[in-house]
């Protein structure tokens, strides 16, 4: 990334702050997304854990 697109242009960000940020905020909802798919998988898991075993007997 060029140094000089870091800088504040008027007031506003240069472009390569505003790719760096929209790249930035992606990452952030991929992680997120991930974690909550963990979340949903380890609830599941202990729902699973935790119902009768027809077969036993």
């Amino acid at each position: 990334m060029n140094l000089n697109d870091m800088h504040v242009y008027g007031g506003y960000p240069g472009p390569g702050l505003l790719a760096q940020a929209h790249l930035a905020d992606r990452e952030r909802g991929r992680r997120e997304r991930e974690a909550a798919e963990n979340r949903q998988l380890l609830e599941l898991g202990e729902i699973v854990l935790h119902q009768p075993n027809d077969f036993a007997d």
